[in-house]
């Protein structure tokens, strides 16, 4: 009876032992997953229709950091766009790639935030994309297909920001199908801007 009794509280202490290194491991998860992001970065991009400067933003920061805040489908509306935003002042071949594949995600978003989330990659990118950058103004002329009007002037503007004649074929193209005024406007502009026509 002893033996019996001695083994069963061996037993118990395994158990025990084990329940306590388990909940221990698990406090340690949730505290890892529940870590607050950089509070500075934070307080950064939560100005209302602002995006930081580049220095302001590495001050407190890394370019990582800045993407995390981007793609945390979880995370603030709008931190997130601006977060997209600052990522304009990064030229990396990552950042570059995470914004033309940004776009892409939302490609099918007609509506709400999820249209608000491409046109901030999309400024983002032509931030970042030079002339002859063919991928970037490619990514771009894509959107002036999309279904939202909104996103189709946001590609117009994009692809006048960046400047390359690259986009001349596609903007044509889409014009003349264009049964919308306000992106009519917005891509007439941009092939005016292209070939360096000036409004009087």
């Amino acid at each position: 009876m002893k033996l019996r009794n001695t083994y069963t509280s061996a037993a118990g202490s395994v158990v025990l032992a084990t329940i306590v290194a388990t909940s221990l491991a698990t406090a340690d998860a949730a505290t890892t997953a529940e870590a607050p992001a950089n509070p500075e970065l934070i307080e950064l991009l939560s100005g209302v229709d602002y995006v930081p400067p580049e220095n302001d933003l590495l001050a407190v920061a890394t370019e990582q950091e800045i993407i995390d805040i981007a793609v945390d489908i979880n995370g603030d509306t709008g931190r997130r766009i601006r977060a997209y935003r600052a990522l304009g002042h990064f030229r990396s071949p990552e950042t570059k790639t995470l914004l033309i594949n940004e776009m892409v995600a939302h490609a099918n978003d007609s509506t709400g935030i999820e249209t608000l989330y491409c046109r901030a990659a999309m400024s983002a990118l032509a931030d970042v994309a030079t002339e002859n950058d063919a991928d970037a103004v490619l990514a771009i002329a894509t959107r002036l297909d999309h279904a939202s009007r909104d996103v189709r002037v946001a590609a117009a503007q994009a692809l006048a920001k960046i400047g390359s004649q690259i986009a001349l074929a596609p903007l044509y193209q889409r014009l003349e199908i264009e049964n919308v005024t306000q992106v009519q406007l917005a891509i007439s502009d941009a092939i005016r801007r292209l070939l360096g026509v000036t409004s009087e």
